[in-house]
């Protein structure tokens, strides 16, 4: 399998818009475009390292790089913290293209110590990465029925799936009567790159092309969105085979789904308190709940929620792939007739 030997990665922070410029040896170079309407732009150095840090490493994974290499600067100890999570994602890469297990890539940089910036954040709000999925919709109906206030904020970057989940989060925000704000995520060459370095992606119905490691992008866009209050939350709807699934392979127990376990939870919840801010933290209050409970759970709090949501990996409600098997599964189960 192909690598990339050495990816750089600078991210810059800029009114409405953030950019993580990136070049994978000679093979690829370019930037994703992250556009937040009305950002007044963010000039911490905190939330700049953030990003290069987190999205480097997503990128990393993408392409196999054996090297990382960050100009802008990198707080070492931030880097150890993060390794764990960083080699999930490599090994669930050489699971699912058969390969031998890696070690994580080298860090190369000015050395930049950071440290926690002093915020007065609220444990009460949170920021909502809301998908349109039964997940985060169920996420927004328990946070709200438990007091707390919520800042919702959808991203369209699940590749095949985005006009599906942006359509359903349209409905959503009508059918609770509220704001969403929509963040773009421009990354043209992603398919390209995924498919070079994986046999494995983008074939239906079973492999899909949602990006691997991308709570690493999201979490990071989130907190931008919140930089503007108080929010001391930030909360994803993981599903519950995500978050407790391991597999064995080559003598390695691996979390299945890199970003979405609860192994990897840990360590970005204790990375976000050390590096960036002691009040922030990553919260799910559908994360242990089974897929059956949820969907009985948002059927019974609130059907109508549940006919919007979006119920399918490729954005278009195919009927055969996993997610739409187990949704109709579910509503069989339940004797419902929410999804045709």
């Amino acid at each position: 399998m192909e690598r990339i030997n050495c990816l750089t990665v600078r991210s810059e922070l800029r009114v409405g818009q953030i950019e993580i410029a990136y070049a994978m040896d000679d093979a690829y170079e370019g930037s994703i475009l992250i556009g937040l309407p009305d950002w007044p732009g963010d000039d911490s150095s905190e939330l700049a390292a953030l990003f290069d840090v987190w999205a480097g490493a997503f990128l990393a994974q993408l392409c196999l790089a054996r090297t990382l290499n960050l100009p802008n600067g990198f707080d070492p100890d931030a880097w150890t913290t993060l390794s764990p999570v960083v080699q999930h994602l490599y090994d669930v890469r050489a699971y699912r293209d058969s390969l031998s297990l890696m070690e994580v890539p080298t860090v190369v940089g000015p050395v930049v110590k950071t440290s926690p910036l002093n915020q007065n954040l609220d444990p009460m709000h949170s920021i909502l990465l809301w998908s349109g999925g039964v997940d985060s919709t169920l996420a927004e109906v328990l946070l709200r029925a438990n007091y707390y206030r919520t800042t919702a904020v959808h991203v369209q970057l699940n590749e095949g799936a985005i006009a599906g989940e942006t359509r359903a989060v349209t409905k959503l925000a009508q059918h609770f009567r509220r704001d969403v704000e929509v963040v773009t995520f421009d990354f043209p060459q992603f398919l390209d790159i995924a498919c070079r370095y994986s046999d494995v992606i983008n074939h239906f119905p079973i492999d899909n092309a949602i990006p691997h490691g991308r709570e690493l992008v999201l979490i990071p866009i989130g907190i931008a969105v919140g930089s503007r209050g108080t929010a001391g939350r930030i909360t994803l709807g993981h599903e519950y085979n995500a978050w407790k699934r391991h597999i064995a392979y080559q003598g390695r127990d691996i979390p299945k789904c890199d970003t979405q376990s609860e192994a990897s939870n840990i360590v970005l919840d204790d990375y976000l308190a050390r590096f960036y801010s002691s009040g922030l933290h990553l919260f799910s209050p559908v994360a242990a709940l089974s897929d059956y409970l949820k969907f009985k759970l948002l059927a019974q709090l609130d059907l109508g929620a549940l006919e919007c949501t979006s119920a399918c990996f490729w954005g278009r409600n195919c009927g055969v792939c996993a997610k739409c098997t187990l949704h109709y599964l579910l509503q069989r189960a339940l004797s419902l007739d929410v999804f045709q």
